[in-house]
């Protein structure tokens, strides 16, 4: 939608989706890079059409940093960065720019354009690459499930000499727009009622009978493997069958990306995009005999704020909205691609996408705490101006469902925000026997008296040093058992408020007990204990995460 006027300028807001769950759809951790670097192309050609329409270069975007994107560069074929970087899902999924007044919605209608066109061309590539017999009725399913995949929304506001005004504007009535759904009916083609629906969305029809899957299963041949070693894992591999959606996500980095812009360097860009299996990372915990992996998803906090410039760098205190909008754009576009992919690779874990403060990636579980931590101490360096993070982590054997941990990870991320009201850390502990554990707290501070209030990072990360050592520490198994036992009769069923009834005191008490009882050295059991006590008063009115700490760390780092 657009608003006119005799404005010289005006901010153009464009939006497309769905995110979390098109990236969730996976089956593989090569799948949620692949559905998230094709959204980031997406939007990358979107905001590239705009930028042509409207006749301006990449400074007037003023979020993102298209400039310092690597998948932006690789669009624009700027080579000049590592392929690492190139190859990085960093484009969010929305970008705001200043375009000629006169010529606003032309530029937003071409971003628009421009999404669902390469979308097609991407999609034909994949058919062309599937190699399937011409068949009419399956094509037009195809082509229609292409054309009604994105949810694309822009709005444009002319500035009339007042950006700020304009800007925020522009978002609300965006935002407006957005919650106006459109309920148009999913329908593709006159053989669509009955049939089988995509195994890993659950919403579209599968493409093809069985003779297509014979065609599409050889498509993902190992080289390396006989054909009976081939034929043996077709099935593993091809769970589905699919619909068009799916097997753009599995296809298209072959099918279009690698041929169309890395033609000329193959063993690189397989070197980058082969991504370890679940099991693979796995066996990168501090006991390879650990089948528990981590999925991470970090957001920044108060986003809309900082946006809205509400909350300013220090930098940027007395300066324009749009120079805050620039500087910081840049920092977060600096953090996605210095920081991100760095960090999460010391850790032995995988990227799946960085955009700027939104981060996802799949780790060891015994490694996950540690990345997620050091993420946001980058991230808090990075910004400054006390910027913060939320972070959700969930844990869930090498086999659990990949859409189902990447789901929980979100939800742990949204109780981190909800529940410990920001710059906080949550975890989902996903046991086979189908039982969710749920746990989480601030994120420490240096400053005294945060500390003091919230030392369960510290303590969290102490009592996971003691799990790492094994039979080497003082502390035994039965500790966080013990505990819970002890502790098992005031668990409350939701947070109440408990100051004044002695909760804490109470939490103490047994936790001198155990301490006497399950840590054998003083000098453990003191450093423990101090900071258990410490952790007891910041959980006055949530008496049941006290020993889910101990649990968590135990569940994590216990021998298998």
């Amino acid at each position: 939608m657009s608003e006119t006027s005799q404005s010289s300028s005006a901010v153009l807001i464009f939006q497309a989706g769905p995110v979390q769950t098109f990236i969730a759809a996976a089956r593989s951790t090569r799948d949620l890079w692949s559905g998230s670097y094709m959204l980031s192309w997406l939007v990358a050609s979107a905001a590239k059409a705009a930028l042509e329409t409207a006749g301006a270069g990449a400074e007037a975007v003023v979020f993102p940093r298209l400039d310092e994107l690597g998948v932006y560069k690789t669009l624009t074929r700027d080579f000049s960065s590592s392929l690492e970087t190139l190859l990085t899902p960093a484009m969010p999924n929305r970008f705001a720019v200043r375009v000629p007044a006169d010529g606003a919605e032309a530029a937003a209608r071409a971003a628009e354009n421009a999404f669902r066109d390469e979308l097609k061309r991407i999609a034909d590539a994949v058919w062309a690459h599937l190699n399937v017999p011409a068949d009419d009725a399956w094509k037009t399913r195809w082509d229609a499930q292409i054309a009604l995949f994105p949810e694309i929304t822009w709005q444009t506001v002319p500035e009339n000499g007042d950006y700020e005004k304009a800007f925020r504007r522009c978002q609300k009535l965006l935002a407006a727009r957005r919650n106006t759904r459109d309920f148009a009916q999913f329908v593709t083609d006159a053989k669509q009622e009955g049939a089988l629906k995509d195994a890993l969305t659950g919403k579209e029809e599968v493409i093809g009978t069985e003779a297509f899957w014979e065609v599409v299963a050889p498509a993902e041949k190992d080289s390396e493997k006989s054909d009976e070693e081939n034929d043996a894992t077709k099935k593993k591999k091809y769970e589905g069958p699919y619909g068009a959606i799916s097997l753009c996500k599995r296809f298209w980095h072959e099918a279009y990306l690698r041929k169309k812009f890395f033609a000329d360097r193959p063993q690189n860009f397989w070197e980058v995009v082969s991504y370890d299996s679940v099991p693979e990372i796995a066996e990168e915990n501090t006991n390879a005999s650990n089948p528990y992996v981590a999925v991470v998803a970090m957001d920044g906090d108060q986003m809309g704020k900082w946006m809205d410039g509400e909350l300013r760098l220090t930098e940027t205190k007395n300066a324009a909205l749009e120079a805050h909008h620039k500087e910081f754009s840049k920092r977060l576009a600096e953090f996605s691609n210095d920081n991100a992919e760095r960090i999460v690779r010391n850790h032995d874990g995988q990227l799946i996408y960085a955009g700027g403060d939104d981060v996802l990636a799949m780790l060891p579980a015994t490694r996950a705490f540690a990345c997620v931590a050091e993420l946001r101490k980058a991230f808090n360096k990075k910004i400054g101006s006390g910027a913060d993070v939320s972070c959700g982590i969930a844990v869930a054997h090498k086999e659990y469902p990949l859409q189902r941990m990447v789901k929980e990870a979100h939800r742990a991320e949204h109780r981190a925000k909800n529940d410990y009201k920001r710059g906080a850390f949550a975890f989902s502990l996903l046991k086979r026997n189908g039982e969710i554990v749920h746990w989480g707290a601030k994120w420490g501070g240096k400053a005294k008296d945060l500390f003091e209030r919230y030392p369960a990072q510290e303590l969290f990360e102490r009592y996971c040093k003691e799990m790492t050592a094994g039979d080497k520490s003082p502390v035994s198994g039965r500790f966080p058992y013990a505990l819970a036992g002890l502790l098992a009769p005031y668990e409350l069923d939701k947070p109440v408020p408990t100051a004044g009834l002695g909760v804490s005191a109470l939490l103490k008490a047994e936790l001198a007990v155990v301490c006497e009882r399950q840590i054998e050295n003083e000098k453990t059991r003191a450093e423990i204990r101090e900071l258990a006590e410490k952790y007891a008063d910041a959980t006055d009115a949530r008496p049941g995460d006290f020993v889910k700490l101990f649990l968590t760390a135990a569940f994590i780092f216990r021998k298998r």
